[in-house]
């Protein structure tokens, strides 16, 4: 994919004139004298970034925010009143749905209408067209004259035209929020697909759970600035909690943490902290002059504490080979922050970030949800491998043969980890002001009811969330969520829709609140759990929302394996032969 930057907006700001009458407009329209008769709002303030061709900025936030001028200042609908914005490349925007169609025209004579201003050959339109019309849906609509659409139905037209355009740069401005769930589905696959082929996009939505899946960073507004700018499950993690307390938060480590790296002179002062291996790693193998160790599933890695910070990990790694596909996801979660995704297809450097205070041992766990299949006559899945480590405040990175394997017990040492990143979560997703009860203890239990992490297929899993009353609590209500890794929701359950008699608490009292899972459906892989406690308000009166509050692995059983994240039961019964159609014989009969 293309390096190039497609999209520069260096200090952006965008200033509107308001006047508290249409008189005072003329006035000063006219330079009478006694002016200026208007105050300023800003909608937007020093506003920067840049995206190379193929990524995908999620933009975010409260309604007037700036969310949308922004969009209106990248189209050129607005000129900024300061500030420099460079476009690369044909832009088309899904900003005011039909705001160029004509309403008297059909369908397909606003398509067409639209091709011929794009300067489409006229050779391609016919064949543009049919794929406008199939993509779209809209059968004999789209031969009837605009005016009768709904507005579902100017969304399958516009997001049809554009799309099929393939644009250098495209902008959604909750667009797809207006179709109908199967469309806005389908419409999310056509942007994938944009993007395997450069297109770059800038997608507005309140919709978190696809800002999270679809884009590749994600910019959060508020009050016409910047709050975040950063990877999708840290921002939209910050940006939930803010909009849960109300506008009083902090915002995540990640986003107040400052760059590290150091110049030459000052790290050479500097003593890095020491590493070690955890579980999931092969014995030390070389070849063609390289060192390396072999990585299974999911290998842990060991930050030991120490005081002076060098900055973020940084780690060379190679994927293994993956039946079908050219890149591996990698997943790497320290228990810090928010969980990060990298697209590994080829030896690279993976910048691994970690707490800018290191007070105690930070464990790192890195994973891979793709398929490993194990090697021919080796047994082994050899997932990816590591060669090289060390920290982006230091200059020289390291060879792993100068790394220490930890001998600990694999159990042990993921409870610890599981423990610690739960405190650390339950710590940064504070409870809102006024808030009568918060989850102090979150944790999973295998069928003898002990502390666990790590689960088989079709294990019995028990989830235990205590909840302390600060306050008299006349109905409790805790609500628990399953995610994956890609932050997909899988499963929502609640106390108050399954029993109608809610746990009343006195100030000071704690509740264990016990949901079981009896037969664990879920395949290979390693699964999120977010937390909520309320009052009997329910979504009315929320007063602690807590992401990552626990994750525990499920192993595949060899002996019973099944393919996909859920285990449907769906068993083939066999081929059944239907009996013969034979036509019915018309005409003249003997």
């Amino acid at each position: 994919m293309s390096s190039r930057t497609i999209v520069e907006a260096s200090h952006l700001s965008k200033c509107f004139k308001v006047y508290a009458t249409p008189r005072q407009r003329f006035a000063d329209w006219l330079h009478l004298p006694g002016g200026p008769r208007y105050h300023e709002f800003w909608a937007l303030r020093d506003v920067s970034f840049g995206l190379q061709a193929g990524e995908c900025l999620g933009i975010i936030g409260p309604n007037g925010a700036g969310k949308s001028t922004l969009l209106k200042l990248l189209t050129g609908v607005l000129s900024p009143t300061s500030g420099h914005l460079a476009m690369h490349g044909r832009v088309l925007s899904l900003l005011e749905l039909g705001s160029d169609f004509s309403p008297e025209l059909t369908g397909r004579e606003n398509a067409n209408e639209s091709l011929q201003l794009l300067e489409v050959p006229r050779p391609l339109r016919v064949s543009y067209i049919d794929e406008i019309e199939a993509f779209a849906e809209l059968g004999d609509f789209f031969d009837r004259p605009v005016k009768t659409y709904s507005s579902g139905m100017f969304v399958r037209l516009a997001f049809s035209l554009f799309s099929t355009m393939d644009p250098e740069v495209f902008l959604v401005d909750e667009a797809l929020t207006v179709g109908d769930v199967r469309f806005a589905a389908k419409a999310l696959g056509r942007i994938r697909e944009m993007r395997a082929r450069g297109t770059t996009l800038l997608f507005v939505s309140h919709d978190l759970e696809v800002v999270s899946q679809l884009c590749t960073r994600v910019v959060w507004v508020h009050a016409g600035q910047v709050q975040a700018d950063g990877a999708p499950r840290a921002v939209t993690s910050a940006y939930l909690q803010f909009m849960l307390h109300g506008g009083a938060t902090q915002l995540s480590e990640a986003a107040d943490r400052q760059s590290t790296a150091a110049d030459p002179a000052k790290s050479a002062n500097l003593v890095p902290p020491r590493m070690e291996l955890g579980r999931g790693w092969q014995p030390l193998e070389a070849y063609g002059g390289d060192v390396f160790r072999w990585a299974d599933g999911v290998a842990e890695i060991v930050i030991k504490s120490q005081s002076s910070n060098v900055g973020d990990l940084v780690l060379e790694l190679e994927p293994g080979p993956i039946a079908g596909q050219s890149a591996m996801t990698v997943c790497i979660d320290s228990g810090n922050s928010p969980l990060t995704h990298v697209q590994l297809g080829e030896r690279q450097l993976v910048d691994v970030p970690l707490p800018a205070s290191r007070n105690e041992d930070v464990l790192i766990r890195i994973w891979t949800p793709d398929t490993v299949q194990a090697l021919a006559g080796d047994g082994r899945t050899l997932a990816f491998r590591l060669f090289r480590w060390g920290f982006s405040g230091l200059s020289q990175l390291e060879s792993v043969e100068q790394l220490h394997a930890e001998e600990v017990q694999v159990a042990n040492l993921s409870l610890a980890y599981e423990e610690r990143a739960s405190r650390n979560a339950l710590a940064r997703f504070t409870p809102v002001r006024g808030a009568r009860a918060r989850i102090v203890k979150v944790v999973t239990r295998n069928y003898l009811g002990d502390e666990s992490v790590r689960f088989s297929t079709f294990d019995p899993l028990t989830i235990e969330v205590c909840v302390e009353a600060t306050e008299t609590v006349p109905g409790l209500v805790v609500g628990i969520e399953l995610k994956d890794v890609f932050a997909r929701s899988l499963y929502r359950a609640r106390n108050d829709v399954q029993d109608e008699h809610l746990p009343k608490l006195l100030a000071g009292e704690t509740v264990s609140m016990v949901f079981e899972c009896a037969r664990l459906r879920l395949g290979r892989g390693i699964y999120e759990i977010t937390v909520g406690v309320g009052g009997e308000g329910r979504e009315s009166e929320i007063w602690q929302i807590v992401e990552r509050a626990w994750t525990f692995e499920v192993l595949a059983l060899p002996e019973m394996p099944f393919h996909g994240t859920v285990d449907l039961e769906c068993h083939y019964l066999g081929a059944r032969t239907l009996a013969l159609s034979v036509p019915v014989a018309t005409g003249t009969t003997r």
